[in-house]
């Protein structure tokens, strides 16, 4: 679940964005690397929210956190990322 979710919400934004509502943007390796790095970005964001929430929480409630505030950090850190690699943050 904790990268199922990711990788669905990352094919959405790509069949959205890159595709256009089809799925031509499987044909161009560019776009591929692109939802790579979202899907690791997320998984990363995932990763730093489940190092954060306490042991004493129920499973259930462990999962559900992880999954919506590391999706949601780890498209901010790869926001940040590409902001700061295209020279828009100095």
């Amino acid at each position: 679940m904790l990268l199922g979710l990711p990788l669905l919400l990352v094919f959405f934004m790509a069949f959205i964005d890159e595709g256009f509502y089809d799925f031509r943007w499987m044909r161009d390796p560019g776009n591929w690397i692109v939802v790579g790095l979202y899907w690791m970005a997320m998984i990363l964001g995932e990763l730093l929210i489940a190092l954060l929430v306490p042991r004493s929480w129920s499973l259930h409630r462990k999962v559900w956190v992880i999954t919506g505030l590391g999706m949601v950090s780890g498209l901010l850190l790869m926001v940040g990322f590409l902001a700061f690699v295209t020279g828009f943050i100095r």
